[in-house]
Formats: structure tokens, C-alpha cells, sequence
């Protein structure tokens, strides 16, 4: 799941020190909110006991998760697709819990969110991110590009991957895979890069194979048998950085060896410039999806198997 992250300057790790980070996931609107918004608790936010004590890749990634204004606008518009299914599961559908798998979960953040209303199952391939989780026991070492886990996990009702399927080279074969895996009537909620003019070294070091436009995403998903309900853009208004990004760093070389490093990953920035950059995506979001835009510098669809 690794899209644009902008260097903005950092706030330095010493001093987050507060023993739970929490932050709320907004459950949609009123219409379909499950009651109140329910907190996003990081409880392995870092602690270091030096200043200068080092944070590990999954530790730095975390609070980015939580607190980083690109990963918490993007949460967000994807939560208003899930939590409605979710009630609308928990409501009418099922007489057992909703059955719900992320793809390339992390350290498990968001399966927290739903480990209450629902029976949740992660795949993840860094198995830092894993060992170092409190969540650990709901994730599965392993990447989708080498098929679903094993032994197979239920028929799902929900299936959800961020950033994730431009990692996977045979991507025909994986949204296959999550085919077969959801339950007649389930649903794929999930994002993407966008914009194939906007490929950089950014997509290099991050070992993307592909960015994508609306209409090639759409028509993946169909062939795979999906029926697409939803799929438009985020971000809009980032086309101009990123364009400016692609002259400054074009793409060349060849992406990284070995384990992913803590440097890599986007600074947070300082509160105010942070909460603005949020602010901004918040309607940028609600612009593109009331418009249904398919310019920006990410996809977010929605598909849904046929009923049987």
C-alpha cells in the first residue's frame, strides 16, 4: 500500500509519548452511521525512552496510518463504503457475524475498527509488520501475488485492499483470486494509484508494476467477473504535485533490495500544516465523489460479485 506520500517536515518521534494514539474513523454519514464514530487505537504508538531511540519501519508507518493527513482523508472515504455494508450485513443479510479479509493489512490497523461487529482475517507479506503487531493473531504472513491464504478462509462478505494491487505483477489472476474468495453478493472495496502520466521514481522504489486509469481499472475488475459499482477518483487536487514530482525525479534505475527502511517513508508534518492538508483532501473527496471525477492521483472502487 504505498502511494504518494509527500516530504513535508517532520515531527520528531521523541516526542510522541502519549501511551495510546487515538484517532476517530468517521462511519459515514448520519443516514448510515453505525451510532457514534468508533476510535482507531494505535497501541504500539512508539514510546521511546531516548530521544534519539530509533523507530522501527511498522512503528513509523503506524503513526502515519493514524495521523498523517494523506492515509487518515483516504481512510475515511473508504470507511463510508464499508460501514454501511457492515450495518447492512449485521441488519438484514446475516443471522452470523459479516466474514471480513484485508489484503496487504499492515499491522492490522483497520481490522481493529471492525473486530467488534465482524470475523476478521489479514494477509500480509512483511513479516516485520506482523511480529511487531498486538493484532498479530488475525493476520497471516503472506502475499496475494502467491494466491489466498492457507487453509482458505471462509467465503467472505467483505474484502478490502488500499495501494495494494499495483504491487501485484499477475494482476488478472488476483482479482480472480478475490473472486472466488467473496461470497456470492460480496463486495471489494479497494484503491489504487491513478494516473499512468504520473509514474515516477516514486513508483520505482515503491515496486509498482503499473498506475491506473478509471476505465482500465473498471475493466479488470469486470473481467475478472466482478460487477463495478463505484469507482472514482481521490486527490484531485494533487495532480499539480505530482506532475511537478514526476520532473524532478523521473523514473530510472531499478527498485531496492532488502528490508524497507523507517527513512523511506513521508515525514509527519507539524499540526497545523497537517490539519490543513486534511481539510483540503475532505472536500477534494467529496468533490470528486459527488461529481464522479476520474482525474486524480488515486482510484477508490467498488465491486460486487453476483448474487447466485
Amino acid at each position: 500500500m504505498r502511494n504518494y506520500k509527500p516530504e513535508l517536515r517532520s515531527e520528531p518521534l521523541g516526542e510522541l509519548r502519549s501511551p495510546q494514539l487515538v484517532y476517530p474513523i468517521p462511519l459515514g454519514n448520519s443516514s448510515t452511521a453505525l451510532g457514534e464514530p468508533k476510535p482507531c487505537v494505535l497501541s504500539h504508538t512508539p514510546q521511546p525512552t531516548k530521544p534519539k531511540a530509533a523507530a522501527s519501519y511498522s512503528d513509523r508507518y503506524g503513526l502515519l496510518w493514524c495521523r498523517h493527513w494523506w492515509w487518515r482523508a483516504r481512510r475515511e472515504s473508504v470507511c463510508r463504503w464499508i460501514d454501511p455494508e457492515i450495518k447492512r450485513l449485521l441488519e438484514y443479510a446475516s443471522p452470523t457475524r459479516p466474514q471480513v479479509l484485508e489484503i496487504g493489512c499492515g499491522d492490522g490497523w483497520l481490522l481493529e475498527s471492525y473486530a467488534d461487529r465482524a470475523d476478521v482475517t489479514g494477509v500480509e507479506p512483511d513479516p516485520q509488520m506482523i511480529s511487531e503487531s498486538p493484532r498479530r493473531q488475525w493476520i497471516q504472513h503472506r502475499s496475494w501475488a502467491a494466491g489466498p491464504p492457507e487453509p482458505a478462509p471462509p467465503r467472505q462478505d467483505i474484502v478490502f485492499m488500499f495501494d495494494v494491487l499495483e504491487h501485484i505483477e499477475d494482476e488478472p489472476r488476483a482479482l480472480r483470486e478475490i473472486h472466488d474468495v467473496l461470497k456470492p453478493g460480496g463486495v471489494l472495496v479497494m484503491s489504487v494509484p491513478a494516473c499512468p502520466g504520473l509514474w515516477s521514481d516514486h513508483d520505482v522504489v515503491n515496486n509498482h508494476f503499473r498506475r491506473y486509469t478509471r476505465e482500465g481499472l473498471k475493466t479488470a475488475l469486470m473481467d475478472s467477473g466482478l460487477q463495478v459499482e463505484q469507482c472514482h477518483a481521490l486527490f484531485a487536487w494533487l495532480l499539480l504535485p505530482l506532475w511537478f514530482r514526476k520532473q524532478l525525479r523521473p523514473a530510472r534505475g531499478a527498485p531496492p533490495n532488502g528490508p524497507r527502511s523507517p527513512e523511506s517513508l513521508p515525514a509527519l508534518p507539524g499540526p497545523a500544516l497537517n490539519a490543513l492538508l486534511l481539510a483540503l483532501s475532505r472536500v477534494d473527496h467529496r468533490i470528486c465523489a459527488s461529481l464522479n471525477l476520474g482525474s486524480g492521483t488515486t482510484l477508490l472502487a467498488v465491486a460486487r460479485k453476483q448474487s447466485e
